[in-house]
């Protein structure tokens, strides 16, 4: 009797692909159904405990499904190929399962279920699989979902853009317009990310004509993207008042900003920045804040004060656990001779690389201890 694979045997990790019937045995029933008794003629009471066995790991989990389906490909049903694509991004060597996958789908299965096509297309793109990507809109989509729907052209567009293809992107994104295909925000962000790749401002400033018009101009995502777009092109202006007009902020949108006047050497506008950050009650990101603290100079007391509050700040807020930021405080502190203020983020840090030794290394270079801190650092090594 053939024996069914069903979706759990993916989303749930202490199951096998296919499940096994139960075995009775014999010595442990009699004839009429009921338990023999042991030996002493009374019923044991006592169980057997036996050692657990542990779960397969996913990978193996995943792996015995795709070893049932090949060997059986007619028990793959949408269910089961919904929760296999669920799981595929979750496991090791994505695309390896990925062809495995492939091999197995029939075409009229994705015709019956386009949704699934989608996900299909979604996956592919996102893992950089452009081609099949493009065989699956070209070909097994619907024309009312390419028609009436963003989603399968936005999946392509931001793949296009995340392999550098950023001209291949800009290309689908004005198909778009001639096909008639509405656009959301999250099109008009994979579009401006394509520019910014590019590097071309123009693209971009027409890009951002298109989302005023399409009413999207104080959308989150879109705005978030127009910032980004136009610090990486260079026009800091045009992006501060991008961001000054935006009716809502988040985070995300703070640490853009923030990045970007890093990476432009806007020191004291950076600054700024980070201290209304925190007033609003947003937080930097680990990056930020290692770039914030790198620019915080050496002979100004108003630094000096500034980079205190960002190390309460960082504590407060359980980022001192972060190597990156910890390793920029101990080069804050090197920098500004306090030596003792160094010393104990170094000790207070759960894990250290060569950039943690040697920051402190190279500020205690005149201080006794250096020949016990490289003691450690060769132990550690070991």
């Amino acid at each position: 009797m053939p024996m069914a694979v069903t979706a759990a045997a993916v989303t749930h990790h202490t199951t096998c692909a296919l499940p096994r019937r139960r075995r009775r045995h014999a010595a442990s029933t009699t004839g009429s159904g009921r338990r023999a008794p042991s030996r002493s003629g009374r019923l044991s009471t006592t169980s057997v405990s036996l050692p657990a066995v542990p779960p397969p790991p996913p990978d193996a989990t995943l792996d015995r499904v795709l070893s049932d389906l090949e060997a059986r490909p007619r028990l793959l049903t949408p269910s089961l190929l919904a929760a296999l694509l669920s799981a595929l991004p979750r496991h090791p060597s994505p695309r390896r399962r990925l062809a495995r996958l492939r091999r197995l789908l029939p075409v009229a299965l994705l015709r019956r279920h386009p949704d699934l096509a989608l996900r299909l297309l979604h996956l592919h793109a996102s893992l950089g699989l452009l081609a099949y990507a493009h065989h699956l809109f070209d070909h097994l989509l619907p024309s009312r979902v390419r028609e009436g729907d963003a989603s399968p052209w936005n999946c392509l567009v931001a793949g296009y853009a995340r392999l550098g293809r950023h001209h291949d992107a800009l290309a689908l994104y004005l198909q778009m317009d001639e096909e008639g295909v509405p656009r959301d925000g999250a099109t008009f962000a994979c579009a401006l990310e394509a520019c910014a790749g590019a590097g071309s401002v123009a693209l971009g400033q027409a890009v951002h004509r298109d989302a005023v018009r399409a009413g999207l101009a104080s959308d989150v995502l879109v705005c978030d993207a127009l910032v980004d777009m136009y610090l990486r092109c260079g026009d800091t202006r045009m992006a501060r008042r991008v961001f000054d007009a935006m009716p809502v902020r988040d985070g995300v949108s703070w640490n853009i900003l923030l990045a970007g006047s890093l990476r432009h050497g806007l020191r004291p506008h950076s600054m700024e920045i980070c201290r209304r950050m925190l007033r609003e009650g947003h937080k930097p990101d680990s990056a930020a804040l290692s770039t914030m603290l790198s620019l915080i100079s050496v002979h100004s007391d108003n630094d000096s004060k500034w980079g205190l509050e960002i190390h309460a700040w960082v504590i407060r807020h359980g980022l001192d656990t972060e190597l990156s930021v910890s390793n920029a405080l101990i080069e804050m502190y090197s920098e500004k001779n306090e030596l003792d203020h160094a010393l104990s983020v170094f000790e207070s840090m759960p894990v250290r690389d060569r950039l943690s030794w040697n920051a402190i290394i190279s500020v205690h270079r005149k201080d006794y201890r250096i020949l016990m801190m490289y003691g450690g650092l060769q132990g550690s090594a070991r």
